[in-house]
């Protein structure tokens, strides 16, 4: 797990793999450590690959099984 920290937000991005076998971002506020959102990605096997930020709070995800691109705001 690679995380991506964005300093104007103050916001922290990192993947979690879950139970149920979902690989999930999770976007954290770094000042508080209040969860801000937790994004589904459609992939069912752990991201193994970093995550690379866009230029608008977001993210491109890649993993074997799926690509996207997430974002909050």
């Amino acid at each position: 797990m690679q995380p991506v920290v964005f300093p104007e937000s103050g916001e922290l991005v990192i993947n979690d793999f879950t139970e149920s076998g979902s690989d999930d971002l999770v976007v954290v506020d770094l000042e508080s450590g209040e969860l801000v959102d937790r994004v589904y990605t459609g992939s069912r096997i752990a991201n193994g690959m970093f995550l690379s930020p866009g230029s608008d709070r977001d993210i491109f995800y890649c993993s074997t099984l799926g690509l996207a691109r997430v974002a909050w705001h």
